[in-house]
């Protein structure tokens, strides 16, 4: 805010250039007739990119939002955790498998968790009853 540009004049800024950025990579590297091409062949993907544009977007704003009002940590915890019953539903609900290492990658994930977890309560936990000492 000290530039006068508010959250989300930055993210579409930011889109923005990203989208310059990008398009001209694919013009250079010729993919936008394969592009049309597929498109042309397959006219209900529209739909899904119009879906998956909208989506994104909301989720860029969620990600912002619980920034603002929790903190990164906050964030990068709700992250992780998406991320890992992500993992744990698609193996429950669509019969994927992982490997014994995989497995043992979502253990420690879940470990993390639930050790920052903990690690997080107790630090939130001493300044309480430090101010109950005072009082």
């Amino acid at each position: 805010n000290a530039y006068g540009v508010s959250a989300h004049q930055l993210m579409f800024k930011l889109n923005f250039y990203s989208l310059l950025y990008l398009g001209s990579g694919l013009l250079y590297l010729g993919e936008v007739p394969a592009f049309l091409a597929f498109v042309g062949r397959n006219p209900m993907v529209v739909k899904d990119i119009a879906l998956f544009c909208v989506l994104s977007s909301l989720g860029q704003n969620f990600i912002f939002m619980t920034v603002t009002s929790f903190g990164s940590l906050v964030c990068s915890l709700v992250t992780t955790t998406r991320k890992f019953f992500t993992i744990v539903f698609s193996v429950i609900l669509f019969g994927n498998r992982l490997a014994s290492q995989q497995w043992l990658g979502v253990v420690l994930v879940f470990a993390g968790l639930l050790i920052e977890g903990v690690a997080k309560r107790k630090s939130s936990a001493k300044p309480v009853a430090e101010a109950k000492k005072e009082a």
